[in-house]
């Protein structure tokens, strides 16, 4: 769903957070989308792994990929780059780190 967002209407998700919907944003934003939708699928075709290894290394690497989004969204939050809105997404951002933080926990 958020790639279809990203993808067909990205405008919203930049209005959301007070972001100009410039051109070349737009395009920016329309290019997350494949990332969204392959992550989703890597986790999707992933959900039955039963190698602790593989396990652990995905939820490391979405560990640190959600974390880095939620820490970037706080930082421009604070630059006054980005409105209120960012908030929603940090939140998001943080529990799934913490989620995924967990998992690799358990995983080794």
């Amino acid at each position: 769903m958020l790639a279809f967002v990203w993808l067909m209407a990205p405008h919203i998700m930049l209005a959301l957070w007070k972001i100009n919907a410039a051109p070349a944003t737009l395009v920016t934003a329309r290019r997350m989308a494949p990332l969204f939708l392959g992550i989703g699928f890597l986790l999707f075709c992933a959900r039955d792994i039963s190698e602790p290894a593989a396990r652990a290394a995905i939820a490391l690497g979405l560990t640190i990929a959600c974390g880095g989004l939620a820490v970037l969204g706080v930082f421009e939050l604070a630059a006054h780059n980005i409105g209120p809105g960012i908030i929603l997404a940090v939140l998001v951002e943080a529990a799934l780190a913490a989620a995924f933080a967990r998992h690799t926990r358990r995983a080794n």
